[in-house]
């Protein structure tokens, strides 16, 4: 007998002669499993390096294993219905994928990209400058991964007023302590830079000339 429905099954064996009765075998279980299949896998995402990513998938079937791959690599990651980075840097950015495999055959998922974006770092602060009166001070920051910069002056009291933007470079004939806040891509932290103080010397000038003089020979 061959079915394909699940379902508790006997069978009765009669026999030709009347004298012998019938008799009922023990019961047969049929289990019908689910194929394979992958419901839905975690979407893209995109995240600042440091932070965590994670992605994960929505299987069917039964006895169900997971393996988590990086496309391109044959390295195992994984072997949860999720996979987890705690920490993430650029060089994880990439296309992740898992292969579901279970006791009715195999699915292998779409494959979820993870964008990495790199967090502004400073490599050269501002400098100490010091001008003569109606000279010009040029305070400069290095920066990888930089998208944008907002100078600072620290005022008296510990108060701060915004004094230039979007350039790595600022100009100055005003003494005073400077700072730079350097942005990242994408919404990340963001980094300040050490303080460059704007000294101003005044300018050479003679107050006074020698005055002139009668003296007896």
């Amino acid at each position: 007998y061959t079915t394909s429905t699940e379902g508790t099954y006997f069978v009765v064996v009669s026999s030709p002669f009347c004298s012998i009765p019938s008799v009922a075998s023990s019961n047969a279980v049929v289990t019908v499993n689910a194929a394979t299949s992958i419901t839905s896998i975690s979407p893209s995402l995109t995240v600042c390096a440091g932070s965590a990513a994670s992605f994960s998938v929505v299987a069917g079937g039964s006895s169900l294993t997971y393996q988590w791959y990086k496309t391109g690599s044959g390295t195992l990651l994984g072997t949860s219905s999720s996979y987890c980075i705690s920490s993430t840097t650029t060089i994880d950015a990439g296309s992740y994928y898992v292969v579901v495999s279970g006791a009715c055959g195999v699915a292998t998922s779409t494959a979820a990209t993870l964008t990495v974006t790199a967090v502004a770092s400073i490599t050269t602060n501002p400098a100490d400058v010091t001008i003569c009166s109606g000279g010009t001070a040029t305070l400069t920051v290095t920066a990888a991964n930089a998208s944008g910069y907002q100078w600072y002056q620290v005022l008296s009291a510990g108060t701060i007023s915004a004094v230039g933007n979007n350039s790595n470079t600022f100009t100055t004939t005003t003494a005073g302590t400077y700072y730079v806040v350097v942005s990242s891509a994408g919404g990340c932290a963001t980094v300040t830079s050490g303080n460059a103080v704007v000294t101003v010397n005044p300018s050479t000038s003679i107050t006074s000339a020698p005055a002139s003089l009668t003296v007896c020979a």
